[in-house]
């Protein structure tokens, strides 16, 4: 029911969502051709390198304190016992992190001697051990204005780092010609003003407080997250830390650029499921509006499909435009993890059914098994095949946790999603996304027509297929007519 009150507050909050996440990342957009420029692949390899480290230490340090802010602030009863809960994971996030990285300062150039033989601990590890700890006090003012649905106020906080990252960075690639030292101090420097901000604001809402019974039913609930969040670092970025052991660090660097460029849909679905799991958790709790809060769920759907297959045919495109040819071969890899995007989305719409039925043990499971899918298809033929290998083993690896959480959610806690109007989406969707990743070589206007049909055939299998239902057309159909009066008018 696209038109009810409910479902227009969720797509207007994923709307909000998604163009302040497009807002950030077409910052680094924009810049990219300014960054490529002036950094090499190999350089781009050794940012590659420490957004794995950098992520890693962001899954590993919280011990999955992520979800359990949401969680927390969602169950407890008054806010006494919100500002207990909350209070004890802030004392935890700014004392365990620290006591874990201070041995590095001793221990770090022989730890990562082992882990990135090719970067040294000292400056460019250094900067982003440093840099992941400070990142740790965003957690909580972050996931509580989710969890308020204060979406313009989260939008503002990311923005502002994200500006005067680049600001920052540009200022020292550019004009310092520091190279890749320059991304790294920029991300370090806005990061520890951007903590000093967060903790500021954290203060204000729930002061220091600390309950080490609290903080037992804290663990119970996001140590499982903690190794699911591992499972997904194996996923996401583990794959630069293999690629090291057998492509140069240009390949890894080329890599990143194109990986970074698919997880525009991964973002965007993030963004959506942003913007739908509070609603999700209050119909759960209150039981209002059970219904539209699922019906939503197709609609994040679809217009997760249709950035993913516009982004596909795109990028083939415009990526020529944007980066230099010491970068050919990124096309390919942005493609391939654009449409894991998808199943991305379908995974973090049904893992909620587990989180809140607080089987988060499961979610782990279904992370783990994609993740040692992944490792396997990666230790076993990147060696041969190269670096694309990743990314179709990533594309792989999400299959796997959409399908998991099929499975474990129809089990466990079985909700009435419209799973056949997904299965009606989704198969063209993939299917047209294939057919422009394998494209034929072609003619600059008959490849422009090519990248066209497949467009206009992907929404025709919207109609011609019956995911449209009757109320979706006339929903369509009293818009298009609202325009036409409206361009009349002009």
């Amino acid at each position: 029911m696209i038109c009810s009150q409910t479902m227009r507050q969720i797509l207007n909050r994923t709307a909000l969502f998604f163009v302040g996440n497009l807002i950030l990342r077409s910052i680094g957009f924009v810049l990219l051709p300014l960054y490529t420029r002036h950094l090499s692949p190999a350089d781009y390899g050794i940012w590659g390198l420490s957004n794995s480290i950098g992520l890693f230490l962001n899954i590993a340090l919280p011990f999955g304190m992520l979800m359990a802010v949401g969680r927390f602030y969602f169950d407890a009863r008054d806010e006494s016992e919100r500002a207990e809960s909350l209070g004890t994971i802030f004392v935890f996030l700014t004392v365990v992190p620290l006591l874990i990285l201070l041995p590095l300062e001793k221990f770090g150039a022989q730890i990562f001697a082992f882990i990135t033989p090719g970067v040294a601990y000292a400056p460019t590890m250094r900067l982003t051990v440093w840099a992941a700890y400070f990142s740790m006090f965003s957690i909580i003012p972050l996931m509580v204005l989710r969890s308020r649905e204060q979406a313009g106020k989260y939008l503002l906080f990311n923005l502002g780092q994200a500006l005067l990252f680049h600001s920052i960075a540009v200022t020292l690639v550019v004009f310092a010609r520091l190279g890749v030292l320059g991304l790294l101090w920029g991300n370090l420097i806005s990061s520890l003003v951007f903590a000093l901000v967060y903790i500021t604001q954290t203060l204000r809402w729930y002061p220091p407080r600390f309950s080490l019974t609290r903080l037992g039913a804290i663990f119970r609930y996001s140590l499982p997250l903690f190794v699911h969040g591992l499972a997904g670092w194996i996923l996401m970025l583990s794959d630069r830390l293999i690629l090291q052991r057998w492509v140069t660090l240009a390949e890894v660097g080329i890599y990143s650029i194109g990986y970074t460029l698919g997880t525009i849909v991964q973002n965007a679905a993030e963004a959506a499921t942003n913007a739908w799991f509070p609603v999700f958790y209050a119909s759960r709790t209150d039981g209002e509006n059970a219904r539209q809060a699922t019906d939503a769920a197709t609609y994040l759907l679809l217009a997760i499909s249709a950035i993913a297959i516009a982004l596909t045919v795109g990028l083939h495109h415009l990526i020529g435009w944007i980066l230099p040819d010491a970068y050919r071969g990124a096309e390919a890899v942005a493609a391939w993890v654009a449409l894991s995007g998808i199943f991305a989305q379908v995974y973090y719409i049904l893992s909620y059914s587990l989180h809140y039925i607080k089987k988060t043990g499961y979610i782990a499971l279904i992370s783990w098994s994609a993740a040692l899918i992944n490792l396997l298809i990666n230790f076993a033929l990147i060696p041969r095949y190269g670096f694309m290998v990743a990314a179709i083993s990533t594309l792989t690896a999400y299959m796997v946790m959409a399908g998991g959480a099929y499975y474990f959610s129809k089990k466990l806690y079985p909700l009435e999603y419209e799973f056949n109007r997904w299965r009606i989406l989704l198969i063209p969707t993939i299917a047209l996304c294939l057919a422009s990743i394998f494209r034929p070589t072609l003619a600059v206007t008959q490849d422009a027509l090519f990248s066209a049909a497949l467009l206009a055939g992907w929404l025709a299998s919207l109609y011609g297929l019956g995911f449209l239902s009757q109320r979706d057309r006339a929903f369509i159909k009293e818009r298009v007519h609202s325009l036409n009066i409206i361009l009349r008018g002009k």
